[in-house]
Parts: C-alpha cells; sequence; structure tokens
C-alpha cells in the first residue's frame, strides 16, 4: 500500500500519530506518484485506520458510538446500553388452610342429655327396623303397580294406540254400569223384575245396540220405555206378586187365593232364569195344595 507525504500528515493531524518530519534535504521526487493520489491515499488510510466497512472519509472516526460525544445523536450508542432489570413478578397470596370439619356426632347432638341421645338413637333404630320390615311390602306395592299399568317401564314412552284402546274401553265399561244402575232403578216403577231385565241377553244386547248416553236428559225416559218394552213382549220379566210366608190359622181369614194361572208363572220364571221367582211359585203352590 502507498502512502503519500501529504496523507500521513493528514492522518497525523487527524489521529494523533507522531510522524517525523523529513531530513533536510531529502530527496521527495519519488513520491511523485503518491503525490498524484493524496486524495485517494487519504481516504484509503482513514477507512483503513477507522473500520473498513465504514464510510470513508476523515469524519469516519467520529461517528464510531464510543467516540461520539453526543450519544443522543445516534440511536444504535443507546441499542448498546443493556435493558434495566425487570421488576420481579407479585407471588400470589397464599392459599389458607382449610378449616378442619367439626364431628357430626358432636354437632347433632350438642346441647342433648346422654338421655335425649339415647332416646334419639333407639327412635332411630326403630325406623331403620321398620323400613326394613316395609321393604317387601314396598316391593308387592310396586308389582301391583305395574300390573294395573301394564308392567310399563316409567322411562319408558306409553304407546298411543294402547292408550287409545284402554280408554275407550274404560269409557264403555263406565257406561255399562251406569246403564245397569239406571235399570235397577227404574225396573220397580215399571212393574218389571230389575233382575231379570239385567240377566235377559236380549233385552241388554238392545240396550247396548242404543248406545244409550248417560248424561243425556232423556237418558231415563228411554230405559223406561224399553223396560215396559220388553216386559211387553215376555210377561215373565214381570215382578211377581210379593208372597205371603207364614202358617195358615183357620179362621182368620187369612188362607191364600187361589191361583189357576200359578204354572203358567212357574214355567214364565224359568224359562227367563229367573229361579228366585220359580221357586217362590213353587212354595206357594206346593202351600196351596198342601191345604
Amino acid at each position: 500500500m502507498s502512502i503519500s507525504l501529504r496523507g500521513l500528515c493528514h492522518a497525523r493531524m487527524s489521529f494523533g500519530f507522531h510522524i517525523p518530519p523529513a531530513p533536510h534535504g531529502a530527496d521527495l521526487s519519488r513520491t511523485g506518484v503518491e503525490m498524484q493520489h493524496t486524495r485517494s491515499a487519504r481516504l484509503g488510510f482513514a477507512t483503513s485506520a477507522v473500520d473498513i466497512f465504514g464510510p470513508s472519509g476523515s469524519r469516519a472516526a467520529r461517528r464510531h458510538p464510543r467516540r461520539d460525544p453526543d450519544p443522543q445523536a445516534h440511536p444504535q450508542a443507546l441499542a448498546a446500553t443493556p435493558p434495566a432489570p425487570a421488576d420481579p413478578a407479585t407471588p400470589p397470596a397464599a392459599t389458607p388452610p382449610a378449616i378442619p370439619a367439626q364431628d357430626e356426632w358432636a354437632t347433632t347432638f350438642e346441647g342433648m342429655t346422654p338421655a335425649q341421645v339415647k332416646d334419639a338413637l333407639d327412635n332411630s333404630r326403630k325406623w331403620e327396623t321398620r323400613a326394613k320390615a316395609n321393604h317387601p311390602k314396598a316391593e308387592k306395592y310396586d308389582q301391583f303397580l305395574a300390573g294395573l299399568t301394564g308392567g310399563t317401564d316409567p322411562a319408558t314412552p306409553p304407546d298411543p294406540a294402547k292408550l287409545t284402546t284402554d280408554l275407550t274401553a274404560a269409557q264403555r265399561g263406565e257406561r255399562e254400569a251406569k246403564v245397569e244402575n239406571a235399570i235397577l232403578r227404574l225396573a220397580p216403577g215399571a212393574e218389571a223384575n230389575a233382575n231379570s231385565l239385567i240377566d235377559s241377553r236380549s233385552f241388554m244386547a238392545k240396550i247396548e245396540s242404543l248406545d244409550l248416553d248417560p248424561s243425556a236428559p232423556d237418558f231415563a225416559a228411554k230405559v223406561t220405555a224399553e223396560i215396559q218394552g220388553a216386559i211387553t213382549a215376555n210377561p215373565s220379566l214381570k215382578s211377581a206378586a210379593p208372597i205371603g210366608v207364614g202358617v195358615v190359622v183357620p179362621g182368620e181369614g187369612n188362607t191364600p187365593a187361589n191361583t189357576p194361572d200359578l204354572d203358567a208363572r212357574i214355567a214364565a220364571a224359568t224359562k227367563a232364569g229367573d229361579i228366585q221367582t220359580a221357586m217362590a211359585l213353587k212354595s206357594q203352590k206346593l202351600h196351596t195344595a198342601s191345604k
């Protein structure tokens, strides 16, 4: 590398290098080549002396962060300063220890005398024994309910079709019970035997075919009309006259009347299935024949 005399002098002035002066009478003509490129030599020296990768020129050293008197003008100088340590995080608050639970027996019988504690324990044992004794009965009751409900599981939804069928059957049974009750209540007023009417399949089939509504206002009138029509078609459905039962005392005037159609009435009652009336008529006939 060729360094001119002028470049060395400039370096001495810029960086404080001590370069001794040339001896008196020295031939400086040999440095003519170097003198032709004084600026290039100066710049090259300054660059190589300070930073080979830094900017060229005589002010390169002044721009160095460690030599710059004004660090605020160059933020890169501040970046080299290590950051201040952060404040330590606040430790979490300590969880207080759990309060131990009190003794259950101490709180249950607190303030009670030994006699009261004994009574409470005896009462508890009594109810426990009763519960164990009632357990089989409770199981039987559950089975009974299962039989009433068809054994369906409460968790299983019911079948709508089956519910409709059961409801229809229940309504039909309720209507039949109300019709039979009306026959028992209205038959004596029509001089008919209520039991014979209910036992008569033809009469009950006709009543069922009418599909009478027990809640209708003319329900009683319709049932009475059907009863009267039945006894007109079958006189055996009429109620028998009350028969006097007792000992015949001569001279007291209580001799039973002679009934020439007694056999016919017995036959009609037997045919209608009215066993009670037939037996009563037979007793009356036997009593008449024994006089």
